[in-house]
């Protein structure tokens, strides 16, 4: 795997604090992930899912980067996702795809670390459910391809 266009490093304590902002806590795999890469594009980038009992794929366009100031910011993200009730609070979006989905990460309970993918034109579906992507992020990440 290889990751492009990364953010400049990030702290442990810059993720505390997103973590306080927001009232959640990241699987300590996704923690390692953005102290090593901090956002970028990868490559591979391709994934599937299920939707509607078929087979779709998307790409993963970007991960969300701490401090970046973009709308690639991870914590800027989450606000607009979650803090507008658009997202479970505990589901968080860590990567975008080409046409403004995103892959998520579970910090519930009840499924702690699954990476789903959430298909904004769903949203307003009051029955969606984001597709599930795999059990963990280094799973999810080991099952991309070109």
């Amino acid at each position: 795997m290889k990751f492009i266009d990364t953010e400049p490093d990030t702290s442990i304590e810059a993720i505390k604090q997103i973590e306080t902002n927001h009232g959640i806590q990241f699987p300590s795999e996704y923690v390692r992930h953005i102290l090593k890469y901090n956002g970028g594009s990868c490559s591979p980038d391709t994934f599937s899912f299920m939707e509607d009992g078929e087979k779709a794929e998307s790409q993963i366009d970007y991960f969300h980067a701490v401090n970046s100031g973009d709308d690639y910011d991870l914590s800027r993200c989450i606000q607009d996702l979650n803090g507008e009730g658009r997202l479970n609070k505990y589901l968080i979006p860590i990567a975008t795809d080409p046409l403004g989905n995103f892959v998520l990460i579970s910090c519930r309970e009840s499924d702690f670390g699954k990476i789903y993918f959430w298909d904004h034109e769903n949203e307003f579906d009051n029955s969606y459910q984001p597709a599930y992507l795999s059990d963990t992020l280094n799973e999810f990440l080991n099952s991309l391809y070109s």
